[in-house]
């Protein structure tokens, strides 16, 4: 009897899948047990015939014939199945690692799509830290403008305070010149006064003196003119006096 069982090529093909598998319409082999019934089917449909002959010629076989071919069988079956348990734990592992690989990449896309939106946000944050320093470069601008305006301010009122105290100077030495010229001309007129008042009492005095000296002359004139008429009289006597002198 012949069996027909997977090649090395097909037991370890890329798939992982026995070619019993992939061939499982096709290929078949037939099993009996020692009563004679039929355990497992995995004849190819190819060797039907051949398989036809061997059974036609196992009943002629000797006992001992038959329990060598059906313990060849039952090994022949122990290493398919145990090639088609690699294969399919083959299979198993590589749909395992293909799912870790799946997962992995996921995984990976996950935390590049992460990264992709921590990026963009850290650019976010980055252009909002670069408006705000824009900003506050803008304000220490208008402050430093401010601080310029206000020492400018600052020191126009300096300057018109100076101004304000070289005025209220100026008015407080206009208006102490002013009191001394008001008392400057206060004594003026007071020496004027008493100028006028000594003048007018001297003008008094030489009036009173030029008034005693007319008087005193009017008085002298008067004995003069007395004097004069007692010398005339004595004459007009003399004259009346033959002898007189």
């Amino acid at each position: 009897m012949r069996t027909s069982t997977p090649s090395g090529a097909d037991a370890g093909n890329q798939q992982g899948v026995p070619t019993q598998q992939r061939h499982g319409a096709e290929k078949q082999t037939t099993l009996t047990t020692v009563s004679g019934d039929q355990e497992h089917n995995t004849a190819a449909p190819d060797d039907a015939d051949e398989q036809q002959g061997a059974d036609d010629v196992l009943p002629d076989a000797p006992a001992s014939d038959s329990n060598e071919v059906q313990m060849q069988l039952l090994l022949e079956q122990q290493q398919l199945e145990k090639r088609q348990t690699g294969a399919m734990q083959q299979l198993q592992d590589r749909e395992k690692l293909l799912a870790e690989q799946q997962q992995q990449f996921e995984k990976q896309q996950e935390e590049a799509m992460q990264r992709i939106r921590d990026g963009e946000k850290l650019l976010a944050q980055i252009d909002d830290q670069q408006r705000l320093n824009e900003q506050k470069q803008a304000q220490a601008e208008e402050g430093n403008r401010l601080e310029e305006q206000n020492q400018a301010q600052v020191k126009e009122q300096k300057r018109l305070d100076e101004q304000k105290r070289a005025q209220t100077t100026e008015q407080a030495r206009l208006k102490a010149q002013d009191r001394a010229q008001k008392k400057r001309a206060k004594e003026l007129q007071k020496l004027e006064l008493q100028c006028e008042q000594r003048l007018n009492q001297n003008m008094l005095e030489k009036i009173a003196q030029r008034n005693r000296e007319i008087a005193q002359e009017l008085e002298d004139n008067e004995e003069e003119d007395e004097d004069d008429d007692d010398d005339s009289e004595a004459e007009d006597g003399k004259e009346d006096d033959p002898n007189g002198f």
